[in-house]
């Protein structure tokens, strides 16, 4: 057990696993970091009311929220905070849809979150 502990500890001590994807409506380049359990957690409790109620979708701005939390600049730091899901909300829904799929990729979730916690909601 000892080992396997070892292995843990190890593990979330490591940096982030990142990527990077071309998108061609930016121009350029988004680099992006892997989800945390804290981070996912994080992410599912935002969209979701103070009773745990899953917000409708006009209020919810799911991937601007994962673009707050998972876009990074070349030193690591987050590039948005939550000030900016405004303008994240302006922006082609495409071009956030390829930062989700990319995140949900490297940070090993499902990318249909959503769906999932519209289905535990009406059970």
């Amino acid at each position: 057990m000892a080992v396997l502990r070892e292995a843990f500890e190890k593990l979330a001590g490591d940096p982030r696993p990142t990527a990077t994807l071309t998108v061609s409506e930016l121009g350029g380049e988004v680099r992006v970091q892997a989800f945390t359990a804290l981070d996912h957690a994080l992410y599912i409790s935002s969209l979701s009311d103070e009773e745990g109620k899953l917000l409708p979708p006009r209020e919810r701005k799911k991937l601007e929220k994962l673009a707050v939390r998972a876009v990074i600049d070349d030193d690591g730091k987050k590039l948005f905070t939550k000030d900016d899901l405004d303008m994240l909300s302006r922006l082609p829904a495409g071009v956030l849809n390829q930062i989700q799929d990319k995140v949900s990729k490297i940070s090993g979730f499902n990318p249909d979150l959503e769906a999932d916690l519209e289905d535990r909601e009406k059970n």
